[in-house]
């Protein structure tokens, strides 16, 4: 799985996902997927997963947010 391979620090996901109204609010950013079709496989990546797999995994980079789906 390519995502397993990118590159990015705890502190670049934070920064990254958290949204300011610039009143001292505070909010996690997420792009919908969609629905929940297609990602009912489970995780297939080599053993050694860290935390950045992880974290890379539900990070939309091109949008800097969180990757939800849809229940339905």
């Amino acid at each position: 799985m390519a995502t397993c391979q990118l590159e990015i620090t705890p502190e670049d996901f934070f920064r990254s996902i958290i949204r300011t109204d610039g009143s001292g609010g505070y909010a996690i950013a997420v792009k919908d997927q969609g629905s929940p079709s297609g990602f009912t496989s489970p995780l297939t990546c080599p053993d050694g997963l860290t935390w950045k797999d992880i974290v890379m995994m539900v990070y939309d980079s091109t949008n800097q947010a969180m990757k939800t789906i849809t229940v339905t």
